[in-house]
């Protein structure tokens, strides 16, 4: 997965928006907003499985997805809090 830019935390602070996509449309665009929404903005994992369906996530075709941020989170809240994108992972880490 590539690195956040170092520019997203001036970006957010000044109320600019992001664009964050995947050129497959492999269901990546939602695993990584939603590791953002998690991680980063601290909402709850049923706020961020109501988006992830929002934006038409269907967890029978993808069920992967889910897994792979499960997976993950420990991970990339460590890459994160290393590359001073939050001061410190949740404790416990959200799971969706």
């Amino acid at each position: 997965m590539q690195r956040p830019s170092p520019r997203l935390p001036e970006r957010r602070e000044k109320g600019k928006p992001v664009l964050v996509h995947c050129a497959a449309g492999t269901q990546r665009t939602g695993g990584v907003v939603a590791f953002y929404r998690l991680l980063v903005e601290r909402k709850s994992p049923e706020f961020t499985f109501a988006e992830m369906r929002q934006y038409n996530y269907d967890p029978q075709r993808s069920p992967k997805l889910l897994k792979y941020v499960n997976d993950h989170i420990a991970e990339v809240a460590e890459d994160l809090v290393r590359d001073r994108i939050i001061d410190r992972a949740p404790d416990p880490l959200p799971r969706l």
